[in-house]
């Protein structure tokens, strides 16, 4: 199955989200899939800070960028020797308008969407860290933090991003102190916060002689 997230914010989402007068708006647009370049907000000398890095996150101590981290569960995040010391320091927020899965199954691609009710921001829980000393291209990395999925989305086996509330962002990427508090951002996203839509391409039905294009969405 083939994740991507969906970049196209506008500045006033953006702004509405991160309302810091030195904050600016990450450029990307479009969508980014694993492997990719990613905007993230972290922290920078005390403020929320936009940076592009590569989604696949590698820990610091490894001298190459092979076998990336794309996703780390939430459940053990503070535990793993892979990403406790990210998860403790340099934890990141990745901004989109979406959230996509794209599944195929019979030849038949399944498009499921994530979005906002409110048509706002997804804020999505990560950790990213310095790429290492001997990989070339963007100097920073990042994984996004999974967590169980919420009654709607549960039956569709997707694997669920951590989709953290506005008032989390900032305890989410300052604190190290209180891990406690972070982690107790960690829980399934509100069943009444988001649309899940599920489209069909458009399919032939030879005995009709038909075609047919089927989305559904659930708030």
């Amino acid at each position: 199955m083939t994740e991507k997230i969906v970049l196209d914010a506008t500045p006033d989402q953006y702004k509405e989200s991160f309302p810091y007068n030195t904050f600016s708006p990450p450029e990307n647009s479009g969508s980014s899939e694993p492997g990719d370049g990613l905007p993230i907000i972290h922290m920078l000398r005390g403020d929320a800070a936009a940076a592009e890095a590569v989604w696949g996150f590698v820990p610091q101590w490894r001298m190459t960028a092979d076998n990336p981290i794309y996703y780390t569960s939430g459940a053990t995040i503070s535990r793993k020797w892979t990403t406790s010391v990210a998860f403790r320091n340099w934890r990141c927020v990745v901004p989109a308008s979406h959230f996509t899965w794209l599944r195929e199954i019979d030849g038949v691609t399944i498009i499921y969407t994530i979005s906002r009710n409110d048509g706002g921001v997804l804020l999505l829980g990560g950790i990213f860290g310095p790429n290492p000393p001997h990989a070339r291209g963007i100097a920073l990395t990042a994984a996004l933090v999974t967590t169980a999925p919420n009654r709607v989305l549960s039956p569709h086996g997707l694997q669920v991003p951590l989709i953290l509330r506005k008032k989390e962002v900032m305890p989410w990427l300052r604190s190290r102190t209180n891990i406690d508090l972070v982690r107790s951002f960690i829980r399934p996203p509100g069943e009444n916060d988001l649309t899940l839509a599920i489209s069909l391409p458009a399919v032939e039905n030879a005995s009709m002689g038909i075609s047919r294009d089927r989305q559904m969405t659930l708030a």
